[in-house]
């Protein structure tokens, strides 16, 4: 079932929001079949915070309702926003949430939704944003739409929509691949280990880098010994800045591997970065122009320069690649710079749906702070 066209019916115009696994086949849907009218608008935002701003906007010059997608790991950086500006006792703005319930209880799921899973619905009740949980029935999917509808435009304030993994049948993905490149994720990773020592302390980021790096390990017979971000979207640099300020002293070389989708998140990282110029952090961004592991939903990094921004927030060193050839001519050289510096490294859309799923993650800190010798 894909709700947008009954949305769509009852004057809801504007789309904005990040990607969410369980919300795939209505994104998709979004991004093809809605895009071809005119009269829809769809930012797609690069965090949840951003996400409620924007729908906020859209209603102070339209006096219409908007609509947020998100997964429910958003709804924590979302509060902010939901509390501080569109809340009735602030300036009382309606909008309309759709959000994928990761983590549901009593179904598996990765370790990093299970909190959220169980503490989704308690934390939408303390902030008094009223929701329904959608069942996979267009009877009920109009009847709980209109529920919402007439909550917001009463109270004038947020509705939430909450769907489970089953709720939507599947749509395919016929956005287009953006970049041309002959490399891969995973190909770009393999020649990333070739070339930085072993004693080198990788941070890699949540979702498919992280799975991409472990399986490549495992095929390697090699250890596991990184720091894998299983959650956190956004996090893994910082997480890497403080670690290398921690063993700046000792000269040890820090690498953070990255994608683009969680450094649109938190690109405000690249500043305090380049303010702390640590000469032993590696920043390596693989942008693949989507978010792969919710479904390959285009991002917005084709019009971002990501060596450009770490150049201004002070990296002492930033380069794009997008070829095989230039990426193995260029990453010995990377590996001789003073930090802290970045390589961009573009690569097709698409994933292996084998990569290993982490469910160890106190294993994984333990092995990396053996490998850090602690």
């Amino acid at each position: 079932m894909l709700p947008f066209n009954l949305i769509r019916e009852k004057n809801i115009n504007f789309f904005t929001g990040v990607p969410d696994s369980t919300l795939q086949a209505a994104i998709n849907f979004l991004n093809t079949d809605l895009a071809r009218d005119s009269n829809v608008i769809h930012i797609r935002a690069v965090n949840e915070c951003e996400s409620i701003a924007l729908s906020a906007g859209y209603f102070l010059g339209t006096n219409q309702i908007g609509m947020v997608y998100m997964q429910n790991s958003g709804l924590g950086k979302a509060v902010n926003p939901l509390t501080s500006l569109v809340d009735p006792q602030v300036f009382s703005i309606p909008i309309l949430l759709l959000i994928g319930w990761r983590g549901e209880p009593g179904k598996p799921d990765d370790p990093q939704h299970m909190k959220m899973g169980q503490v989704m619905l308690p934390i939408l009740n303390d902030l008094e944003i009223p929701y329904s949980i959608l069942e996979n029935d267009e009877k009920d999917l109009e009847i709980k739409l209109n529920t919402a509808l007439r909550s917001m435009k009463e109270r004038s304030a947020p509705y939430a929509l909450i769907c489970t993994k089953e709720f939507f049948d599947p749509y395919p993905d016929n956005s287009e691949n953006t970049y041309h490149s002959d490399l891969t994720c995973e190909l770009a990773i393999d020649h990333i280990l070739n070339t930085f020592p072993s004693d080198t302390a990788i941070i890699s980021t949540t979702g498919r880098i992280s799975r991409a790096l472990y399986h490549l390990r495992a095929k390697r017979n090699e250890k596991h010994r990184e720091f894998y971000t299983l959650g956190s979207m956004g996090c893994a640099s910082a997480i890497g800045l403080g670690l290398s300020k921690s063993l700046e002293a000792v000269g040890k070389r820090i690498l953070v591997i990255d994608g683009d989708g969680a450094a649109l998140m938190q690109l405000g990282h690249f500043s305090s970065i380049g303010n702390q110029a640590p000469q032993n952090f590696y920043h390596i961004l693989i942008d693949n122009n989507s978010y792969c592991s919710t479904g390959c939903q285009p991002s917005i990094s084709e019009s971002v320069d990501f060596a450009a921004v770490a150049k201004a927030c002070g990296y002492r060193y930033a380069l794009t690649v997008d070829l095989e050839k230039f990426l193995k001519s260029e990453l010995p050289c990377f590996l001789e710079t003073v930090g802290p510096s970045l390589l961009v490294i573009k690569v097709k859309r698409g994933r292996k749906k084998y990569l290993h799923r982490l469910q160890s993650p106190l294993e994984y800190k333990k092995n990396f702070q053996i490998h850090l010798n602690l």
